[in-house]
């Protein structure tokens, strides 16, 4: 349950929602841990915020352009100073 409300928390302060009833995109990277945070990220927005979130598989390299093409809305782990 700790965990849980961590991840709530954690969702919370690294995204805004775009618009009301606008679709969250969250990249979905190809290791076990980020693909669990981002489906922990996708319940919260879709139970707790009421809002539509897709989960988008998107290589960890790509991403952050994603994300800066706007095509993706959520990064859902960033391992610094690996991704800098």
């Amino acid at each position: 349950m700790l965990l849980r409300s961590l991840m709530v928390g954690v969702a919370c302060a690294t995204f805004s929602v775009p618009a009301f009833g606008a679709t969250v995109i969250i990249g979905l990277p190809d290791w076990p841990s980020a693909q669990v945070t981002a489906h922990i990220i996708a319940e919260v927005i879709e139970e707790k915020l009421g809002e539509d979130a897709r989960l988008m598989p998107v290589e960890t390299t790509q991403i952050i352009g994603a994300i800066d093409r706007g095509e993706v809305d959520v990064h859902p782990e960033v391992w610094l100073p690996n991704s800098e």
